[in-house]
């Protein structure tokens, strides 16, 4: 359990800049130690599969995603698992929910999803962590993950596909959101509901580790981004 600690809420002018690919999402393996270490296999299986369905070739969807055709190849073939700004950008590429690279579907209407095959993911740095609360599977239009993001850290997101919005229910600590020149500051039990279809920012301004619960809405026809050079 957290502290007291005071309730922030302001909106402020000031727009967060947008993430832009750097080295490290683009070549860097970023392997996870602590993911189990059948989970890299799933994600390229998973990935060549929904590549493959949607008829891009791996140079198509290096272009789309802003992700190297090495570091696909890569993810692939199961020699590399992806960092969790690298996941979204394939999955938007795709034009998929990021869930859909994670596994296998688990069938059912009543269905238990025990901790141990719950996929973690990773910032580059590991400061934020990402746990699939859901099984896994493309057909939804909602996720669930628990989040934990150090003190003082931040990450930068880069715009989902069009319509995708988030819903953030703070558990521990304090996390600042900052999107599209709006902030807010959220403790524990705060919930804030925003469009995640424009760059974000989550920033931790606590001494402690932040968690939450994260829900991603996304649009019932979510299509892969339109390369307007190519229309």
């Amino acid at each position: 359990m957290t502290g007291t600690t005071k309730r922030k809420s302001v909106n402020a002018k000031t727009k967060s800049p947008a993430r832009s690919s750097t080295a490290a999402d683009v070549a860097e393996p970023a392997a996870s130690a602590d993911a189990s270490p059948e989970h890299e296999p799933r994600v390229g299986d998973n990935l060549r599969i929904l590549r493959m369905e949607r008829g891009m070739s791996l140079a198509e969807l290096a272009e789309r995603s802003e992700v190297s055709k090495a570091m696909l190849n890569q993810i692939e073939m199961g020699k590399s698992s992806p960092t969790i700004a690298l996941g979204w950008k394939i999955a938007n590429g795709l034009g998929v929910p990021f869930g859909a690279l994670l596994g296998e579907p688990m069938p059912g209407d009543f269905v238990v999803h025990r901790r141990d095959q719950m996929q973690v993911l990773y910032s580059e740095g590991r400061a934020l962590r990402s746990r699939a609360l859901f099984p896994s599977g493309d057909a939804r239009v909602a996720e669930m993950y628990e989040l934990s993001l150090d003190p003082g850290a931040e990450e930068r997101a880069s715009a989902h596909i069009p319509g995708t919005r988030e819903q953030i229910l703070v558990t521990d600590g304090q996390l600042q959101v900052e999107s599209a020149g709006s902030q807010a500051v959220l403790t524990v039990g705060d919930v804030l509901f925003f469009c995640a279809d424009r760059p974000h920012r989550y920033h931790n301004p606590g001494k402690e580790t932040m968690r939450c619960i994260l829900v991603m809405l996304y649009p019932r026809d979510r299509k892969p981004p339109v390369d307007a050079a190519k229309v």
